[in-house]
């Protein structure tokens, strides 16, 4: 599946009036294939969504730069000779389910709205669904979402949009020109047009601003060190305590903290990039917390179900309640025009403070180490533990998409964890037993997750499973957080419930960024989950983490940016979207960046390992064209334990042999490349017995002994055995109680050139000790142990 990650479309300006100005992107905007899978009509390239109960269509979204100023009621939209194909065959649409909590495990199906699906008609009606507005500084923009497919219930036919234009009209009131063509400029690479900036007087140099309180200030001893890093960074580090932004607990505080950041940043006092809350989160009593949202309320039903959210603080733009009920965010009444969007002005993180300096400290300094560290090839390696959430959704979709779209076009190492059995479907799940090659585990449970992590280093780590305050199941818990690397830290995104749940103070996402993570994003409150299997720019957990994990690793981003880039990529279509774009919080530094050299060199490939003796395996693999490696390290590790470097060989070798090694054991090996102490990736890793001694332990006789037959197959060499005579032929014969496959056989002589010895010798087997067949027979007389 290819994925488009950034779109980049050129908008054509498509009529200039004195009334009115358009423009128009060429359609289809982004490709969507559809296939037949047993009459079911199967959709991949944009997400699928629909109303519940009504079919599941793909969409996807055209984004619209606007000038500053311009009123929304005077913008239209409409598609201009519009190409539809109708596809060959029948297909049946199945409808759209609800989204689930991730605490769900139970699939309950939506039936069909009969007022769709026994209408002779296409639906949706209109290639174009609903436009939405957001704001950031002087970018107005507006997003349109494009239905890319219509779908008749009755005779199962679906019309795919194929051609014609995207057109976004601007109607004055006063009849004037909106610009003139002299004024266009290319704004950014993922709107789709561009139109004049306003200018405006910003601060040149990007402002870091710290939020926190004159105790915290106080009781920190890694604070200064920590802003002169950023100051080093070339950023403008400002700290504000109570004093500046006005202090109080929960919403009040809450409030005149973004109160601040609006003042600053709209004035263009700061030019604020990123924002670092550091302080005690909880949204009712912490003096740094985060914001009570209610992005679920509805004004019919009246159920209240608030979301802790530090979003408030990243999108500065809007009117977060814009019908001053004081429910702030909610989707049916404050999300659009002119109030709370999806795209961010600032990037947020969070150091949670729940009293203790010491973890403060602690992670101001790592912060300050894992920007600074020269050798971070590590870290182009991410660990993937995927649960089934439901006996429809494995899970394992998403590491496989992850996989699939980004780390193997990038050289990423992976090792993933899925389960083979489905508990919730009590059953085999066909797809990951049959995987071509397996999963690196075939196991997905809390202690194959420490140990895999424990012996590897991860740069990043992504999940999928249910969740707690304090454990993600069957995948981590804060009471393993303990046992991980914390000078290798990992940047996770979790997608489970309440990891980030800012009232405990164990909450795994702290945990894990006071040891193994340098930064951990997680949900404050219950999110929400899809059964499908497609995840690019949807606004499910799922969805965000997929985006999430792109931006690391194929745009580079630092972790802040990279989540505002996910949240402004997906489709929000509805409250439970909106709810889980505002509850996945980032704890940690928003400027963390994995930093993975450019130039590194690149991976073996193809490594296979053969065992040749009892102690003897041999290594092969592909040495790729342009690999600008000088080096092959080889590394081993002995069942569960750790890999080693036990070997070193020079560029252009591609086998090795490794002599030594224990008999009857399973090893693993794993090459990489290497020059001037920059690394590449792994190779894969591939595993092998060395050959054991099938006969040592079993029943033996001999035609004559002098010394005991079990003396030659007791894997001792210094003893041996020999016949009572010189007479010829002499037999050995062992009885290995079942039928084995022998894979190899060693023979090993004792004495060289004295008379009486025989080196001449035949190897027959036999299942009923009747019948046998020769399966060697050697008559060269020399005494060279084969």
């Amino acid at each position: 599946m290819s994925v488009k990650y950034i779109s980049t479309a050129l908008a054509t300006l498509f009529c200039l009036m004195s009334a009115h100005a358009q423009y128009s992107v060429d359609l289809p905007y982004q490709e969507v294939k559809v296939t037949n899978e047993n009459g079911k009509a199967v959709f991949s390239g944009a997400p699928s969504y629909g109303a519940p109960g009504q079919p599941k269509l793909p969409q996807y979204v055209v984004t619209f730069q606007i000038p500053s100023g311009t009123n929304t009621d005077n913008v239209k939209i409409s598609v201009v000779n519009p190409v539809e194909k109708t596809l060959a065959g029948t297909y049946y649409v199945a409808p759209a389910q609800p989204p689930k909590k991730s605490i769900d495990t139970e699939a309950n199906e939506y039936p069909e709205d009969a007022g769709v699906y026994e209408k002779n008609t296409f639906y949706p009606e209109s290639w174009t669904g609903k436009m939405s507005y957001s704001k950031k500084r002087d970018r107005e923009l507006v997003r349109v979402i494009v239905n890319a497919c219509k779908y008749n219930p009755v005779t199962g036919k679906i019309k795919m949009l194929s051609g014609g234009k995207l057109v976004l009209t601007i109607d004055n009131q006063d009849g004037s020109t909106t610009y003139a063509p002299s004024s266009l400029r290319m704004a950014s690479s993922t709107v789709a047009s561009p139109v004049r900036m306003a200018s405006s007087t910003v601060a040149s140099k990007p402002a870091y601003v710290i939020i926190t309180t004159n105790e915290i200030v106080r009781a920190s001893t890694q604070l200064q060190k920590f802003i002169d890093q950023k100051t080093s960074d070339n950023y403008n580090v400002v700290v504000a305590t109570e004093n500046t932004w006005g202090g109080g607990i929960g919403d009040t505080a809450s409030d005149r903290i973004r109160n601040w950041l609006v003042q600053k940043y709209q004035s263009n006092v700061l030019n604020i990039k990123y924002v670092l809350l550091i302080g005690n989160p909880h949204p009712d009593s912490g003096d740094v917390p985060m914001k009570t949202c209610y992005p679920r309320y509805d004004s019919l039903i009246k159920k209240r179900e608030p979301t802790p959210t530090d979003y408030y603080y990243a999108d500065l733009s809007g009117n977060w309640d814009l019908n001053g009920d004081s429910l702030f965010g909610t989707f049916q009444s404050d999300f659009g025009n002119g109030g709370a969007d999806q795209e961010a002005d600032v990037v947020v993180g969070r150091i949670p403070y729940y009293g203790n300096s010491t973890n403060l400290d602690k992670i101001l300094t790592k912060s300050i180490r894992y920007e600074n560290e020269v050798s971070c090839e590590w870290r182009k390696q991410i660990l993937l533990p995927m649960e089934p959430s439901s006996a429809s959704q494995g899970g394992f979709y998403l590491g496989e998409q992850v996989k699939t779209d980004f780390c193997v076009p990038n050289q990423w190492s992976y090792y993933r964890l899925y389960d083979e059995y489905n508990g919730y479907a009590k059953q085999v799940v066909p797809e990951v037993a049959s995987m071509n090659p397996l999963p690196e585990r075939l196991s997905c449970e809390e202690k194959d997750v420490l140990n895999t992590w424990q012996k590897d280093y991860y740069g990043a780590v992504l999940w999928w499973t249910h969740g707690s305050y304090t454990g993600a199941a069957d995948v981590f818990s804060t009471d393993n957080t303990k046992y991980l690397d914390d000078t290798h830290p990992s940047m996770t995104f979790q997608v489970s419930c309440y990891n980030s749940h800012p009232e405990t103070r164990d909450n795994l996402s702290y945990s894990l960024l006071l040891n193994g993570g340098i930064t951990a994003i997680g949900a404050t409150r219950e999110s929400w989950y899809s059964d499908d299997t497609y995840y690019a720019k949807t606004g499910y957990n799922c969805g965000l983490g997929y985006e999430y994990m792109g931006n690391l690793i194929v745009n580079g981003l630092p972790s802040g940016d990279a989540l505002v880039k996910a949240i402004e990529s997906v489709i929000i279509n509805d409250c439970k979207q909106w709810d889980n774009v505002i509850m996945f919080s980032l704890y940690g530094c928003p400027d963390m960046k994995l930093n993975i050299p450019s130039e590194m060199p690149l991976p073996p490939s193809s490594l296979k390992a053969t065992p040749i003796s009892m102690d003897k395996i041999n290594l092969q693999w592909n040495e790729p064209e342009n690999s600008n490696a000088t080096l092959y390290n080889i590394e081993l590790k002995v069942n569960n334990g750790k890999f080693n470097r036990i070997a070193s060989v020079a560029a252009g070798v591609k086998n090795y042999t490794i002599t030594g090694l224990s008999s009857n054991t399973k090893f693993h090996f794993r090459i990489r490349g290497s020059n001037n102490s920059i690394y590449s990736t792994y190779s894969n890793i591939d595993s092998t017995t060395t050959f054991g001694n099938c006969a040592k332990g079993k029943y033996i006789s001999a035609s004559s002994n002098k010394n005991p037959p079990k003396a030659a197959v007791d894997d001792n060499t210094s003893t041996i055995w020999t016949a009572s005579s010189n007479y010829f032929p002499q037999t050995l014969t062992v009885d290995l109680g079942i039928a084995t496959e022998i894979a190899n056989s060693e023979i090993v002589f004792k004495r060289s050139g004295k008379i009486g010895d025989g080196y001449n010798y035949t190897i027959r087997t036999s299942l009923d000790k009747i019948t046998w067949k020769t399966q060697i027979n050697n008559s060269m007389n020399d005494d060279t142990s084969r």
